[in-house]
């Protein structure tokens, strides 16, 4: 492992923006809880080296591989885990320039997994090409009380202009995995639409045929007041998006906050998932960000103190145990007997057949590391072999 993270009990900590160590990060600063989850991918548009990666549970594709006749005995299929439609999309315009961190000077980056509170939290200053400069700090979440929620809150000083700042928020599920065999693109449109900030997608897999329904709604805060900006909406296949534009001054602040529903049709009815979607995604913005931030860091009665222990512990033997800690001591009810996510192991590519009667688990990709089990002692186990 890159050795530029600093050590702390309860948080991975990244300090400086290196691209060439991007990949990395997004891997180890990743969020889930067992039912959906997410690489460290920025919200705002980045034109560097990224790999972006939703996932959701159970949702897979029978991807075929490429090996030849000769191969006796090996399998003709695997089941890859699908990047799913991607909900954190942001994308910010400063008089006509795009907030790119490939693109513009980066300055007081820092990079935050607070595994005691449940969130990833990004700062940093951004200079443009056209001198304009934004400061900006973002936090999200995945839910663990409210698992198909998802939520973020995206926070913008400007320090040094007066002009026009465009905001667009997109849900996309024109994605495909990196690692696809034939470059294939596994997701089917079932239908699109989209009013004011509030926005829904439905897509289908191939060949699986699960139907997720994603949902959004954007809220954003000038100087400590919501506002209602007229928002211009975009549709088109696979793609939804809502964009406002504000007139701002020196030492502004506007808070967007986005609160995202990831539904899928094996936890629902398919005649059911739309009203389902919608009544989540009500739900997700009438609780608000601090209260689902608020919910998302309740542990065990005793978690708290044996991953204080452990942490202090096992940091010197390896960082992949503080990983481990991050979702294992927070209690995930078993609501069915379907998988939930979690790594096949810690570098393993697909999924995992599991038989009844141990800890359940779907396989993230190779680079997906955030880990979510119900016992602590099997992940001590598998870091231990890995």
């Amino acid at each position: 492992m890159k050795d530029y993270i600093q050590k702390d009990e309860w948080c991975i900590i990244e300090e400086g923006f290196n691209p060439a160590h991007n990949r990395i990060s997004e891997s180890l600063f990743s969020i889930g809880n067992g039912h959906q989850g997410q690489r460290a991918n920025f919200e705002e548009n980045y034109s560097g080296d990224t790999l972006p990666g939703t996932y959701l549970a159970g949702v897979y594709y029978p991807d075929k591989t490429r090996v030849g006749w000769w191969k006796n005995g090996y399998p003709e299929y695997f089941a890859k885990v699908l990047n799913a439609p991607n909900w954190i999309g942001l994308d910010l315009r400063v008089e006509g320039e795009t907030l790119d961190l490939a693109k513009c000077k980066v300055s007081n980056f820092r990079r935050v997994l607070n595994m005691k509170e449940g969130f990833l939290q990004r700062n940093f200053t951004a200079r443009l090409y056209n001198g304009k400069a934004l400061q900006i700090e973002s936090q999200r979440l995945v839910s663990m009380q409210r698992r198909e929620i998802g939520a973020l809150r995206y926070a913008i000083h400007v320090p040094n202009f007066a002009g026009a700042l465009q905001i667009t928020a997109y849900l996309d599920a024109d994605v495909k995995n990196e690692d696809a065999n034939y470059d294939e693109k596994f997701w089917l449109s079932e239908g699109e639409e989209i009013q004011g900030q509030e926005g829904y997608l439905s897509s289908r897999t191939k060949k699986t045929g699960f139907l997720v329904r994603t949902g959004m709604i954007c809220k954003i805060v000038h100087n400590g007041r919501e506002i209602a900006p007229e928002f211009q909406t975009e549709q088109r296949e696979k793609y939804i998006a809502a964009t406002a534009r504000l007139q701002v001054s020196p030492n502004d602040q506007i808070i967007i906050y986005k609160y995202a529903a990831n539904l899928t049709s094996r936890d629902h009815a398919e005649a059911d998932l739309a009203q389902a979607c919608r009544q989540v995604l009500h739900q997700a913005s009438q609780l608000g960000f601090e209260a689902l931030k608020k919910n998302r860091r309740r542990p065990g009665p005793t978690s708290g103190r044996t991953a204080t222990f452990a942490l202090r512990v096992m940091w010197p033997l390896s960082r992949a145990f503080v990983l481990i800690f991050f979702n294992s001591t927070k209690p995930i009810p078993a609501k069915t007997n379907a998988s939930t996510l979690g790594p096949k192991a810690l570098r393993a590519k697909n999924m995992a057949a599991v038989p009844t009667g141990i800890p359940k688990l779907t396989a993230w990709p190779s680079t997906f590391l955030r880990l979510t089990l119900r016992w602590p002692a099997t992940w001590c186990a598998i870091a231990m072999l890995t």
